[in-house]
């Protein structure tokens, strides 16, 4: 997967890098009967962009049988490049990781969209594009993911933030659908009861080789990225929590708005998250 019968039904990862996708992600692979295409954001959104860039300039698709609304169309280029880019008619089912924020985002402003706009646009992609989907996250704490981003990417901390921000905004949206957040740190201290409720959430079969993800070591470095575990590493050595390191970001330049829209989003997840204040 995908093939032509369910290119439309994939499992969506939807959440911020160093938030523990990489670790969900390799739950997927471990699948048996699940294909996995990695992070495609540039590739869905992108596809989008540029086909929505074309309404009333190119002929009708009479394949839409006279509905055009263009959103469909732009669906059809997505799910047309995904197939030809992945096509794989051996596994039963797919999964993809278009996490982060577009790349699109900031032309989206140019266009003169504003922010609510523009998260409305995202879900817009998603919903038209795979239509069939079912939507997915991972919560961190965000500080942890943060301090993650710094190391792995030299990010500096204050603009990690706000794309740590911006995908809380997008996760939180009224608009958002997401069938199910698992916890980071309870993922990694309950492998087993965790992936079940993934896979019970997304209406799709458990299988115990899902949990050979965890048997490796997520590592923050770029360089080692990531390592076997040894027989006698209890699974816990794949949390990597950055609670020592806290006072060492600039809270005080996290305003309280941004912190309520992080708790916030949280909280309609059925989650409760402290922050720390300065």
């Amino acid at each position: 997967m995908p093939n032509v019968k369910n290119i439309g039904a994939p499992i969506n990862l939807i959440a911020h890098g160093r938030s523990g996708t990489s670790l969900i992600q390799s739950i997927f692979a471990n699948h048996p009967a699940f294909d996995i295409c990695g992070e495609t954001s540039p590739l869905v959104f992108g596809v989008w962009h540029s086909t929505e860039r074309l309404e009333g300039i190119v002929r009708w698709d009479p394949t839409l049988q006279g509905n055009q609304d263009f959103r469909l169309r732009c669906g059809k280029a997505v799910r047309g490049a995904t197939l030809e880019t992945f096509r794989n008619p051996k596994k039963r089912f797919w999964m993809q990781k278009p996490i982060g924020i577009p790349w699109v985002w900031g032309i989206l402003g140019h266009r003169g969209l504003s922010e609510d706009e523009k998260i409305s646009w995202f879900w817009e992609v998603l919903a038209y594009s795979f239509p069939e989907g079912k939507n997915i996250t991972v919560l961190r704490h965000p500080y942890d993911v943060v301090i993650s981003a710094e190391k792995y990417w030299g990010i500096a901390p204050l603009k990690a933030w706000e794309s740590v921000v911006k995908m809380a905004r997008i996760l939180g949206h009224e608009k958002a659908q997401i069938c199910h957040a698992v916890v980071y740190d309870k993922l990694v201290v309950e492998p087993l009861a965790e992936t079940e409720r993934i896979f019970d959430a997304i209406d799709r079969p458990f299988n115990p080789l899902c949990l050979k993800a965890f048997e490796k070591i997520w590592v923050p470095d770029m360089k080692t990225r990531q390592t076997e575990a040894s027989p006698d590493s209890p699974r816990i050595i794949a949390r990597f929590s950055h609670r020592s390191e806290w006072d060492h970001l600039p809270l005080k330049q996290f305003s309280q708005d941004d912190r309520n829209a992080i708790t916030a989003m949280w909280r309609r997840y059925g989650h409760e998250l402290v922050l720390k204040s300065p």
